[in-house]
């Protein structure tokens, strides 16, 4: 099944690609093009678009000899009253691979069509589980050995304007906020990470819990400072990679970030304290002891809230879990 599986994906990225010469997609390769992705981005990541009708996918898949198993669990044709139709229609595709550059999964984008879903994407299957993919890390895992680091950003044009324009340690969440199996996936390949979201509330939010699920897993995070209003893709399409660079170099250490980017009133007491407390109950997930620690005095030198205070405070939570988990 999985061998079929990954054959009808291969064949639907190359037949989306086929559909930027028609007429309907010509379009949309111009849309891509104005976008600031060159022909050979677009086809090395085999962007594509899905014309706009309900079945051109169906019939040609149903051409070749797959197993009906395989086709009503590729995720990409849906039953409905009418039958069986392609789930992706009028979209711009975008191809998700694992990290062995396999394609497992689409993400559709809309393109001049009125529908309140911007974006849809494959459902989990036997070859895709989203919480353990991220975007582009087959093109760029050598890239992140090399220079031992990566940075994450959010979508799928950020991912490629970066990539397109030499900073090719990148990848993407798709689809999912950050995880666990996320976290894992980077411990592999190197352990520092930038984070580039998006300047906004979302963005900043984001973030911050990317950020503590990074820590948890022993990996060292800072955050990129993105101008408001703009995300990667913008920035680096408008004025190159130099101004991005420098932003990582100049990136800031993320748990001053989660201080300088609290909902908390730090110049009160007891809004420090609710800070501290749900900073503790973060770092409290820290499983080796000794990056725990670091972290815990990192915490007090930027707080001015006494190491022993802090210590008290986390070790008061892990008997509270500890005596949660004995019951």
């Amino acid at each position: 099944l999985t061998t079929q599986l990954l054959d009808i994906h291969d064949k639907t990225a190359h037949h989306y690609l086929k559909n930027l010469a028609t007429d309907e997609g010509k379009i949309v390769l111009k849309h891509l093009i104005e976008r600031g992705l060159t022909k050979d981005t677009i086809k090395k990541f085999k962007i594509g678009y899905s014309i706009d009708s309900f079945d051109t996918l169906k019939q040609k898949l149903q051409q070749e000899n797959y197993s009906s198993e395989a086709l009503t669990q590729c995720g990409l044709i849906l039953s409905n009253d009418r039958g069986y139709i392609d789930r992706f229609r009028g979209r711009i595709m975008f191809s998700i691979a694992n990290p062995n550059g396999k394609i497992i999964a689409f993400a559709g984008r809309i393109f001049k069509k009125n529908d309140p879903a911007k974006y849809v994407n494959s459902p989990e299957t036997p070859i895709y589980n989203k919480s353990k993919i991220l975007y582009g890390l087959w093109a760029s895992k050598e890239a992140i050995r090399k220079t031992e680091s990566v940075i994450i950003v959010e979508g799928y044009l950020d991912f490629l304007q970066l990539y397109q324009n030499g900073i090719e340690n990148v990848v993407a969440v798709s689809g999912t906020a950050f995880t666990n199996e996320h976290a894992k996936l980077i411990g592999r390949h190197c352990s520092k990470v930038y984070l580039a979201y998006d300047g906004d509330t979302a963005g900043i939010g984001a973030a911050v819990r990317t950020g503590y699920i990074l820590l948890k897993h022993g990996l060292d995070a800072s955050v990129i400072n993105i101008p408001k209003g703009m995300d990667p893709d913008d920035w680096v399409k408008n004025e190159g990679k130099e101004p991005f660079m420098l932003a990582v170099e100049n990136s800031e250490e993320f748990l001053n970030f989660h201080i300088e980017n609290t909902k908390h009133n730090l110049n009160s007491p007891s809004g420090m304290s609710s800070f501290i407390q749900q900073v503790v109950s973060e770092l409290a997930q820290i499983s080796n002891p000794i990056l725990r620690e670091l972290q815990i005095k990192s915490l007090a030198a930027k707080t001015k809230v006494s190491e022993e205070n802090i210590f008290y405070t986390l070790n008061n939570l892990l008997q509270q879990i500890q005596r949660r988990q004995s019951f």
